[in-house]
């Protein structure tokens, strides 16, 4: 097999190459086997739902699961348990933190949709942003 590479972050059914751990999500970096389950849920979705979803999309879910390591009734139930008998609640938790995660993406979304005042702070923000990278990047600084 040829060593086609994981440049967009996906992998293809035939690549042989070594897949890199997830640094954006803090100092819990994603193991070979994560990186390598997340692409094949990704997959698998998109082609289920005809979408085109990213890893960058699946981000918000690293919410709920960081809301439930900030909370430390939660990390204590998850260290003192084996993991089949702390799964069901977890799954149920999750899903209660996940929805609040997707209910605050709808509350952000029709605030940036509905005041423009709001808007155009926050994209003149991620205009100066964006230029300010654009030029370090363009004078080789990090």
């Amino acid at each position: 097999m040829q060593d086609q590479g994981v440049s967009d972050g996906r992998l293809l059914r035939d690549d042989t190459a070594s897949l890199s751990p997830i640094y954006r999500f803090g100092a819990n970096a994603y193991t070979e086997e994560e990186q390598r389950a997340l692409s094949e849920i990704i997959d698998a979705f998109n082609a289920r739902r005809g979408t085109n979803f990213t890893e960058e999309d699946y981000i918000r879910f690293e919410a709920a699961n960081e809301a439930i390591l900030d909370d430390e009734a939660w990390v204590e139930i998850l260290r003192n348990n084996a993991p089949e008998v702390v799964n069901d609640r977890f799954n149920a938790e999750f899903m209660r933190r996940a929805i609040h995660v997707f209910q605050r993406d709808n509350q952000m979304r029709n605030a940036f949709m509905q005041d423009k005042e709001a808007r155009d702070m926050l994209m003149g923000l991620m205009f100066r942003r964006v230029m300010r990278a654009a030029r370090a990047a363009w004078q080789g600084q990090p």
